[in-house]
């Protein structure tokens, strides 16, 4: 009777030691994957460019491509009124149009800026992210974007035409002072070509937040 119980004892013990350790070990699987979620939930954010600076950043290309366009422009227009012939007031007239376009790059990086404002570093991580609202943006980019292109485009021929006058004989304004144009046109088609890539990185990261939020 007695080697019985001893058994029986024997058996609740071999027993209990081996249900022992599946308490701990499910402790550790769990301990794992919360870890798993904190490393995600930190690193997640930091791994995303900083929306904010890169449009930032491209308004400050826009300022520098405004400023040497308004100086292109005022030597032309300097240059055209100091001449006489058929097509001065066509030159002192493009000249202005090239001031102007620096002007309106000018107003396209301050729309950028605040734009960076309402947009933040992470706007996908915000706690009140919402893809409808950089959707918005980028259309708003793209409008930008899209119309500064398709003026640059303009003026590369128009560049082209008044660089025809410049050839004819007697012309006050050379070649090179022509060629300003051109240059400057290729300015306002960078401009335009960073911000569409800036409203289709915002349109990306509407999509990203959108499967988010579905999840």
């Amino acid at each position: 009777m007695t080697g019985s119980t001893s058994t029986v004892a024997d058996r609740a013990r071999r027993s209990h030691v081996l249900s022992m350790p599946s308490a701990p070990v499910l402790v550790l699987v769990v301990l794992a994957l919360l870890a798993g979620v904190l490393v995600v939930a930190v690193s997640a954010p930091s791994a995303v460019p900083s929306v904010a600076s890169d449009l930032r950043q491209t308004a400050t290309v826009m300022d520098q491509h405004a400023d040497t366009m308004t100086a292109d422009g005022q030597r032309l227009a300097d240059q055209a009124r100091a001449v006489t012939g058929t097509d001065r007031d066509l030159w002192v007239a493009t000249a202005q149009h090239m001031i102007s376009d620096g002007t309106s790059l000018r107003a396209m990086a301050q729309r950028l800026r605040a734009s960076a404002s309402i947009l933040g570093d992470e706007p996908t991580y915000r706690a009140n992210a919402n893809p409808t609202s950089l959707v918005a943006q980028a259309a708003l980019l793209r409008a930008d974007g899209q119309a500064a292109l398709d003026h640059g485009r303009l003026m590369i021929d128009q560049a082209a035409f008044m660089a025809t006058l410049a050839r004819r004989p007697g012309s006050g304004i050379t070649e090179q002072d022509a060629s300003l144009m051109a240059t400057d046109a290729t300015r306002i088609i960078d401009a335009g070509e960073r911000t569409l890539a800036l409203a289709s990185r915002l349109d990306a990261d509407a999509d990203q937040l959108r499967r988010g939020l579905s999840r």
